[in-house]
């Protein structure tokens, strides 16, 4: 989805994980079944998962470590009556992040402590424990350096090629070019264009977000 600052993509995502309140309940299909999402732990249970924009105020826990922040969505797949199993939680977690190929010399490590994009790494880590069948990304590059967004990108590109949905929010237009099958360009809160990614350019997205017309 593109855009820019108040285009109506975020509210667009909250919606999708009944982040936005009753007012904002839309109904999703997935896998032909329609479903309304009321709130974001039924849409856990459905499996779309959410990475917010704003990982330091929304996506984690800072005076956590790295393992604890992992396993935050996933804390009832790791108990049993109630008591968390520590070896389980060690085990997946550090699965999934070798995978992510986190950087930390170890998962007891406050996740505060971290570079942008291992702190990422780690929010992405805790949506993919829940093994989702859709993922919403919100600038999910954003405050990472170049060689975390190349690591990022081939994260994104696996988990779609083994068929998760993947929906990327993005302000960078030749990040959704590169990334996406199809985009969305959003303006006032609507969808105002749809594009084949691999004939959109630059210039389409940006007039279609603009509201403005290509000169002849």
């Amino acid at each position: 989805m593109a855009g820019f600052v108040g285009a109506g993509r975020t509210r667009l995502a909250r919606a999708l994980i009944g982040a936005s309140g009753p007012d904002d309940a839309v109904e999703v299909t997935i896998g032909g079944q329609g479903r309304r999402i009321r709130s974001p732990a039924k849409a856990i249970a459905q499996g779309i998962l959410y990475v917010t924009e704003d990982r330091k105020r929304e996506g984690l826990f800072a005076n956590l470590p790295a393992l604890a922040n992992t396993t935050a969505a996933a804390l009832p797949m790791l108990s049993r009556a109630g008591v968390l199993r520590g070896r389980a939680e060690r085990e997946r977690a550090g699965a999934i992040l070798a995978e992510l190929r986190l950087v930390a010399h170890s998962l007891d490590v406050p996740v505060s402590e971290l570079s942008g994009g291992n702190q990422q790494k780690v929010v992405l880590g805790r949506a993919l424990l829940r093994a989702p069948k859709v993922l919403i990304c919100d600038e999910p590059t954003r405050g990472v350096d170049v060689g975390a967004k190349d690591e990022l990108y081939g994260i994104l590109i696996r988990l779609a090629a083994a068929g998760v949905g993947i929906i990327v929010i993005s302000s960078e237009v030749k990040e959704l070019l590169m990334l996406s099958h199809r985009i969305l360009v959003m303006r006032d809160g609507g969808v105002v264009a749809e594009l084949e990614a691999a004939q959109a350019s630059e210039d389409q997205i940006l007039l279609a977000a603009t509201g403005e017309r290509a000169s002849r």
